[in-house]
This record gives structure tokens, C-alpha cells and sequence, in this order.
């Protein structure tokens, strides 16, 4: 691996200049940087040789990115002899004294176990471990365990992306068998290395899949190792041990439960390292969330309460610990803005770090687990990051579950409670209402005597002049909404005080008492009828004061509103007010602003209850929406533009299209009519309808704008001839069988919708297609189609399918009847339902001896409908006869039960 000793020192002088600030040696630097590398491969093999001589700090560091930076680009065209002496030269560099350097150092063999592949990557981190077993001096250690553990971590995370391909996996297949072992047993053999082997471990075991392996084939290592690593007081050999704890709970909760205790107990007040303190607080908090329903598993029921024995005996001392982990800390303070302290601020703009990115979470895909409360005020309550603060409430809350029944443990509660609610420090106070809140689901009914004091507290507190105090008063008035629907003599005075405070001076308890008041809408939405006039009036001014982010959570309380409230909502005096400033907040919002897609999952909530109403807003919102999609398309062939188009703009305005559309369907010739007159123009005066600019949107290939648009067309199908077109067919055609069941399953949908239409003609060139490929889903064995709502659609489809096109598809119903039968025999019977079974009994009638070996199946799906209007029975009834005239032996020999049920129904 020789150098240049000429070129050599010209590049060491030229980087003695990076110890220079100053913008003309900077340039210069930089300038004969790329002139050195340019044309030569062997760039990494000098920088190397300065990182190796230097004694210059900042010489040697700048070497070692640089070095870093060409391995990647010169690896492939370096000697078997060049990359040997690399691989020396940067595990000599390990033992350096300079803490930064090393670090530099590590990341260097990171890069170079990434240009590894095979065994080669094998043999790489079996040195990196043999390192770590010999009597290496301490820096040597330091750095080759920060090396080590880096690449562990990205081979976990490399192998989550199927795009990286296979070599990817085989890495980590590597990892989860053989490395996971080899880590493990030199951390048990040598009890010197657990501090600096604890990161890779707690790396491996934060992994659901490598923790599940070493689990089940090496548990007896791991058993041992835990042990002996307990002992050590480093936060990684903490954090090891907790969060190895919480996988073998998930694999073998009897083989820990004695080992649990003190152990939570001490380091949920180990506050030398917070994370040590939430790894705590998250295992406590899995394992009473794992144990709350354990009905018919008695072998999980004899742990639970063996568990939950082994916690009662910790209460006293764990609760204090946890009250005392509620208060705010530096650490919660740092993960909120400024905007949640200042006292007047509703008029202050919001800073382009006040607005969260675009991306919009449709309601239909929000999280609804149990915990969606307590996560509802992350950050207007919270902040942004998890904390020993949240994961003392959330540890709280699953406490009083476990014990809401039990007065001693509540009377523990109420003292600290009682105790930090006196306090004259805010802080400590509103800590109290944290915890009062926590524990309201559990101990409601306990509370219940107490309630009445705690909301005319609570009341009282919402005005307070500190914003925090503010935030949780209202958030905590929410977690008792059960009480007050329950008792509504207390109902108006709280549901006042939560809109008093969406007009607060302050944003962040604006944005916290709407999302108090969605608690109250999603609770007992209709009881909140009395009080529209005055609900309205509050967001009504709430549109006018708020500034660019609370508008999203506001929109979500209008949203959740119309959805709760319902029809009743219309007679709202201020409802048609709320629809114009909608309407002009429609017109002018910027599509591009992340209130935007917000603003219109609101409407499409609005559209659900108002129906016909919506004839007067129509136009407005379907001229918009247009409006955003051929823009969007537009930008899609921009060469030039800076990011990637926001196709989550195309697929919100779809769904809010077809809400639009489902609540005009009492007038069809309408929707024709406006879907006609409405269309996107461009510069040049070319104008775009509704089907074209969904075809075009389609052609991004991505599923959520497939799923959108494709459902779209099919809700058009109804009632808009236009969508009737060969480009939609082929579109329809191509995604029955798409890897996005979501995708296919609206495919599926919309060509039953079309096979309904008069002109449904047009599907004949492609109806044998389509069967086959919705009997490859009745009949297939994957995954994917295992949805029983994919399977139910395409049931009624094929049997739309079969009602209008009887004798294309009678032949082909032995590629189906069976699946076909089975899976509709058991679902509710609705006119879909009838609708299918009348279609296939068409098809029989055209072809009995296709069917004749499903006879027994379609009898039994006959007789699962009751009997209904005289068409139907008739259907039935030929389809029958026709099946009996053509194999009479097949007949006989079919059950007596259903042979005879099919005699009393049908040939009485």
C-alpha cells in the first residue's frame, strides 16, 4: 500500500489549513480537497496515512471524514492488498486517546463492515469481538463496543427495508443466529466487558425478532447473563436488563415474576438516568396492560395474580415514586415550545417551527387504543417526546385498573393527591391534576362521591393564570366525561369552563380544550344538543382569532361533532354561519398548508349528516377539489419541482368527492349535472373532468391514491355514465389483484358498482378476466386475502356479476360456487346479500350442470336468506328445479335436513 511521499505532504499541508476560520482558507481547502481526489481511487489510502502520523487534532479528525467519506466511492477499485492495509491501519486507530477521534474512528469501521458482504461481513465482526475479548486497553474497548453496536443497529434496521434486497437479510439472519450468541457468550465469560456490551445487547433485545430467537434457543445464556450484568451500574446494563425483562415476560412471564420485584421499584427511582427511569415505567405499564383480559387462559390468570399480589405489596412505595415522577422536570420543559409558558400569545403568528409537517393522519386510520386519551395531550399538554412524566401517568393509570376496586390502594392515591393539590407551588399542583386524571378510568366509580368538589376544582383551575395549569385542568375535566353524561347537573358548567378555554390568550391551551372538548362530542355526543347554539358560536370565533396550527385540531372538533351529534346539528341556529366561513375558508386555504387536508376530512364529515343539503355547497367544494388534484397531477410532471408531488392532497379530495357525492344520492340527475359543469382548467384554457383527472392521478402508482381514486370511480359508477369508459375498466381490471388488499378491495367494489350500470356492456371483453381473478381470490391460501372484507365484496361482485351477465359467467362457476357459498352462507343477511344469491341462482338456472357439484353448498346458501319478495323465491325456486331436472341422483343423495328445508321452503 505505498504513497507518494511528494503528493503525501502536499495534502498534509493543504489540510493544516482546517485549524484556519477564515472563508478564503476555507474555499481554498475545499478547492484543492476536490482537486486531490479528482481522478484517483486511492484517495482513502492517504487520508489514512495523516490519520495514522498526524498529531494535529483537527487535522486528524478532518482526515478520518474524509477518510469515511472515500471508502464507499474507491472500495470496490482498491487492491486485495490496499484493503488489508485499510482494515489495519483503522483498527490501529482504536486505541487513540481522544474520545471524539474514536468516535470518528468507530463510524469509519461501520462504513467499512457496510462495503462487506458474505462471509466477509462474518469474519469483520467476529474481529471487532475478538477485540473485545482480549485485555485490551480501555479505549481499544470503547470504541470497538461503539463500533460493534453501531452495526448492529443498522443491520436491524437495514433488514425492516425490503429494498435493500438480500444481502441485507442474510446479514441479519447472521446477527439473529450466530453474532446474538457469540455477544452473549462473551459478555457471560468475561463479567469485565458487560459495560461495554450491555449497548449491543440492549440493541439486539429492542428488537421484537432477534429478542424472540435468542429467547427461545439461547434462553439459559440469557437467564445467566442478566444475573451477572444486573449488578452493574451502568444505564445500558439497566436499560438491558428492564427491557430483556419485558421480552421474557412476552415468552415466559412465571420464569421473572419473583425477579420483578424490587427491581421496578428502584429503578422507576433511579433518576441518574431517565431512560432508565421510563424503561421502568414502560415495563410496569406492559405488564398490567398484558394481564387486564385473561379470561379462559388459566395459566395467565395464576400469574396475574400472582403478579398483581407481588405489586400490592409495593404500592405504598411505588405510587409515592410515581406521583413524585408526574411533576415537570428540565427534561419535559425542553420537548415544549415557548408558546405553552407565554401568557398571551392566541394574536402571535405561528413560527414555521410552531407547524407540523404536511402529512395529515386520515380519522379513519388514527390509533383508537385504550391510551389514546392519555396520548391526545402529548403535545398540547406533554410536549412532544416521551417522559418519566408520561410514563409515570400511563404506569398510574394502569395501577388503578388493576386496583380501581380496592379502597386501600385509592385512599393511597387521594393522600398524595390530596396532599400536592395544597401545595402553594404550581407545580406540584398541577401534578396532582396529572395524577387525578390518570387515575380516572380505573377508580371513576370509587371517585364517584369525591367528583362533585374535584369539577367545581377543576373549574375553578381552567382559569388559572399559568397556560400548564390551564391545559391539564381541561384535559383532566375530559377523563370524567362518563360522570358528567351521567350527571348532568354538572355537565354545562364543565362543558362551558372546556369552551371558555379554546378562546384562551394562549395557543397551547387552545389546542388543549379542543382536544378536551372532542372527548365530550365522542362520548355522548347527542346529550351536547341543548348547548349547539353555544358550541357553534365558540368555534365560530375560534375561526377567527386562531392561528395556522390550531386550525387542524379545530376542524377535528367540527368534524367530530357532525359525526356524534348528527342530524340535529342542521337546526343549529349557527349552522348555516359555520358552513359559509367552511366554504370561504375552503376557497382561499392554500392546498399546500397543512390545515388544508384537515379542512377537508371535516367537510366530508359535515357531508355524511347534512345529505341533501350539500346541493348548496356542491359546486364550491367539488370546483376545489378538482382544483387540487389537477394541480397536483400538474405538478407531477414538473421536472423541476423541488420535492415529491403531495399526492396526500389527491387522496383527501377523492374521499371528500365521494363523501359529497354519497350525500347527494337521493338526486342523481344533480350529480350528473354538476360533475359536468364542474372541471379543472389549465393555463391554456383546456379544460379536465372528473374521470380524466383521476385516471391521470391513478398513474402515480401509489396506493393510497389508487385506494382513493378507485373509490371514487366506483361511487360514481352509481350514477355517472362517464365513468363508464374502457381506461377505467382496464384501471379496475389491473388492481383486482394488487399487493394493497385496501386497493384491490376497491377495485373489487367498483366493477361490481359498474356491472350494475346500464351500460355495463361495456365490462364483456374483460368479464371472463375478471372472474378468474376473483375466484383466485375466493380460492386463494394468502394472507392478503384473508380480509373478510375483501372476500364479502368479492362475493357480491361475482354475484352482481352473475345477476346482469348470467350466461357469460354460468360456465365458469365451478371455478367459485364452493368459496363462494361457504363464505356467503354466513354473512348478515342484507339486500347485497340477496342480491348475490339471486344472481348465482341465475347462473344455475343458465348452466345446472355446472353447478351440480356444489349442490349441497348453494341449497344450504338459498336457505340461509328467508324468504323475501316473490321474485327473489322465484329465482331460487327455477335455479332449484333446474338442479333437480339435470342431476336427480346428485339431488337425492344430499342431506335429508337440507333437501328436505329446500322441499318445505320452495315445492310446498
Amino acid at each position: 500500500m505505498g504513497i507518494d511521499r511528494l503528493v503525501y505532504d502536499r495534502l498534509l499541508g493543504v489540510l493544516d489549513l482546517v485549524t484556519r476560520g477564515d472563508t478564503d482558507s476555507q474555499r481554498f481547502l475545499n478547492e484543492n480537497l476536490n482537486a486531490f481526489e479528482s481522478g484517483r481511487n486511492d484517495a482513502c489510502i492517504y487520508y489514512l496515512e495523516v490519520s495514522l502520523n498526524s498529531n494535529n487534532f483537527h487535522v486528524r479528525q478532518m482526515s478520518l471524514l474524509l477518510l469515511k467519506r472515500s471508502l464507499s466511492r474507491e472500495w470496490q477499485s482498491l487492491t486485495v492488498e490496499s484493503k488489508r492495509g485499510l482494515y489495519d491501519g483503522i483498527f490501529q486507530l482504536l486505541g487513540i486517546s481522544s474520545a471524539e477521534i474514536r468516535s470518528v474512528v468507530s463510524s469509519c469501521i461501520v462504513t467499512l463492515y457496510g462495503l462487506q458482504s458474505g462471509s466477509d461481513s462474518k469474519v469483520f465482526t467476529h474481529r471487532l469481538l475478538d477485540i473485545l475479548s482480549k485485555e485490551s486497553p480501555v479505549e481499544v474497548l470503547e470504541a470497538s463496543s461503539l463500533a460493534l453496536s453501531m452495526i448492529v443497529e443498522d443491520i436491524i434496521s437495514f433488514s425492516s427495508d425490503d429494498s435493500n434486497g438480500v444481502a441485507s437479510r442474510e446479514k441479519f439472519d447472521f446477527l439473529r443466529v450466530e453474532l446474538s450468541r457469540s455477544i452473549i457468550q462473551t459478555s457471560t465469560s468475561k463479567p469485565e466487558l458487560h459495560r461495554y456490551l450491555s449497548k449491543v445487547l440492549l440493541i439486539m433485545v429492542d428488537s421484537m425478532e432477534v429478542a424472540e430467537y435468542i429467547l427461545h434457543h439461547y434462553f439459559d445464556l440469557v437467564w445467566n447473563l442478566l444475573g451477572s450484568i444486573s449488578t452493574i451500574q451502568e444505564s445500558s446494563a439497566k436499560k438491558f436488563v428492564l427491557k430483556c425483562l419485558l421480552r421474557i415476560w412476552d415468552y415466559r412471564p412465571s420464569s421473572i415474576l419473583q425477579a420483578l420485584f424490587p427491581i421496578i421499584t428502584s429503578s422507576c427511582k433511579d433518576d441518574s438516568d431517565p431512560q432508565v427511569q421510563i424503561e421502568a415505567l414502560d415495563l410496569l405499564s406492559h405488564i398490567l396492560q398484558s394481564i387486564q383480559y385473561v379470561e379462559g387462559n388459566r395459566e395467565m390468570h395464576d400469574i396475574r395474580s400472582e403478579f398483581l399480589t407481588r405489586l400490592r405489596a409495593e404500592l405504598p412505595v411505588l405510587i409515592k415514586i410515581l406521583v413524585e415522577n408526574t411533576k415537570y422536570t428540565s427534561w419535559d420543559y425542553m420537548s415544549m415550545d415557548i408558546s405553552h409558558m407565554e401568557d398571551d400569545n392566541a394574536s402571535k403568528p405561528d413560527s414555521i417551527q410552531d407547524l407540523p409537517s404536511h402529512t395529515h393522519v386520515s380519522k379513519k386510520l388514527r390509533d383508537s387504543d385504550d391510551d389514546e386519551d392519555l396520548d391526545a395531550a402529548e403535545t398540547s399538554t406533554w410536549g412532544n417526546t416521551w417522559t418519566v412524566r408520561k410514563g409515570a401517568a400511563l404506569a398510574l393509570d394502569n395501577i388503578s385498573q388493576a386496583y380501581g376496586g380496592d379502597p386501600e390502594v385509592l385512599a393511597i392515591f387521594l393522600r398524595y393527591i390530596q396532599a400536592n393539590l395544597d401545595s402553594p407551588d404550581w407545580e406540584i399542583k398541577e401534578s396532582a391534576v396529572l395524577t387525578l386524571g390518570a387515575i380516572s378510568r380505573g377508580s371513576l366509580n370509587s371517585l364517584s362521591p369525591f367528583l362533585p368538589k374535584v369539577i367545581e376544582y377543576l373549574v375553578v383551575l381552567s382559569s388559572d393564570s399559568k397556560p400548564l395549569l390551564r391545559i391539564i385542568s381541561c384535559w383532566c375535566i375530559s377523563r370524567f366525561t362518563h360522570f358528567l353524561f351521567s350527571n348532568t347537573q354538572y355537565l354545562e358548567t364543565s362543558l362551558r369552563a372546556i369552551l371558555n378555554r379554546m378562546l384562551d390568550t394562549n395557543k397551547r391551551v387552545q389546542e388543549g380544550a379542543c382536544s378536551a372538548f372532542t372527548a365530550f362530542e365522542e362520548t355522548s355526543g347527542m346529550l351536547l344538543v341543548p348547548y349547539l347554539d353555544y358550541i357553534l358560536e365558540t368555534v365560530l370565533r375560534a375561526i377567527e382569532i386562531y392561528q395556522e396550527r390550531n386550525f387542524r385540531i379545530l376542524y377535528d372538533v367540527i368534524g367530530t361533532l357532525a359525526q356524534n351529534v348528527g342530524e340535529p346539528l342542521l337546526n343549529a341556529r349557527k349552522f348555516p354561519d359555520l358552513m359559509n366561513r367552511l366554504m370561504d375558508l375552503l376557497a382561499s386555504t392554500d392546498i399546500y398548508k397543512p390545515q388544508f387536508l384537515a379542512l377537508l376530512e371535516c367537510i366530508s364529515c359535515v357531508s355524511q349528516i347534512v345529505g341533501d343539503g350539500m346541493s348548496v355547497y356542491a359546486t364550491k367544494i367539488l370546483q376545489r377539489c378538482l382544483y387540487s388534484i389537477h394541480t397536483i397531477v400538474t405538478d407531477s410532471k414538473d421536472e423541476d419541482l423541488p420535492g415529491p408531488p403531495r399526492w396526500d392532497i389527491v387522496e383527501f379530495a377523492s374521499d371528500t368527492i365521494s363523501s359529497l357525492v354519497s350525500s347527494l344520492h337521493a338526486t342523481p340527475a344533480n350529480v350528473c349535472t354538476l360533475l359536468d359543469t364542474c372541471l379543472a382548467t389549465d393555463g391554456s384554457g383546456r379544460r379536465f373532468g372528473i374521470v380524466e383527472l383521476l385516471l391521470e392521478s391513478c398513474k402515480s402508482g401509489l396506493a393510497g391514491v389508487l385506494q382513493s381514486c378507485i373509490a371514487l370511480l366506483g361511487d360514481l359508477g352509481w350514477v355517472y355514465s362517464a365513468v363508464l369508459v374502457q381506461p377505467v375498466v382496464h384501471l379496475l381490471t389491473e388492481n383486482i389483484l394488487h399487493d394493497f388488499p385496501s386497493v384491490a378491495n376497491n377495485a373489487v367494489w367498483a366493477i361490481g358498482v359498474l356491472s350494475m350500470h346500464e351500460r355495463r356492456s361495456i365490462l364483456q371483453p374483460q368479464l371472463q378476466k375478471i372472474v378468474l381473478d376473483l375466484s383466485h381470490i375466493l380460492n386463494s391460501e394468502s394472507r392478503a386475502y384473508k380480509n373478510l372484507c375483501i372476500i364479502q365484496n368479492v362475493c357480491i361482485t361475482l354475484g352482481r356479476i352473475c345477476l346482469n351477465f348470467p350466461d357469460s359467467t354460468c360456465t365458469l362457476l365451478p371455478k367459485f360456487a364452493e368459496k363462494f357459498c361457504l363464505n356467503l352462507t354466513s354473512y348478515r343477511n342484507d339486500f347485497d346479500k340477496a342480491q348475490a344469491i339471486q344472481g348465482l341462482a341465475l347462473a344455475v338456472t343458465k348452466s345446472p350442470v355446472s353447478a351440480a357439484q356444489h349442490m349441497a353448498g348453494i341449497v344450504q346458501l338459498f336457505l340461509s336468506y328467508p324468504p323475501c319478495d316473490p321474485q327473489f323465491e322465484s329465482a331460487l325456486r327455477e335455479a332449484l328445479l333446474a338442479i333437480v331436472r339435470t342431476n336427480g341422483p346428485a339431488w337425492e343423495n344430499i342431506h335429508y335436513s337440507i333437501k328436505n328445508g329446500a322441499k318445505v321452503r320452495f315445492f310446498n
